[in-house]
């Protein structure tokens, strides 16, 4: 009973140590995570950009072809 009761102060605080730092592993791995969703919201915007831009791209030569089949050759 006394090695129990002596152990007990060493158990509790290695366990709470180990709980602060799986609190500390877990808040870190929260943060990242939220880096990661502004990295890749951002990646989606620019993806977004590019495709507007190519469509805007191909409208711009597509209204050209009229007028290349109208010169002369």
């Amino acid at each position: 009973m006394y090695v129990i009761w002596n152990a007990q102060g060493t158990i509790t605080t290695s366990l709470q140590t180990t709980i602060d730092l799986l609190s500390q592993t877990l808040e870190t791995t929260a943060q990242g995570l939220v880096v990661t969703q502004g990295a890749l919201q951002s990646s989606v915007d620019l993806i977004g950009n590019l495709q507007a831009t190519v469509e805007t791209t191909a409208k711009a030569i597509s209204s050209t072809n009229p007028l290349i089949d109208e010169l002369p050759v």
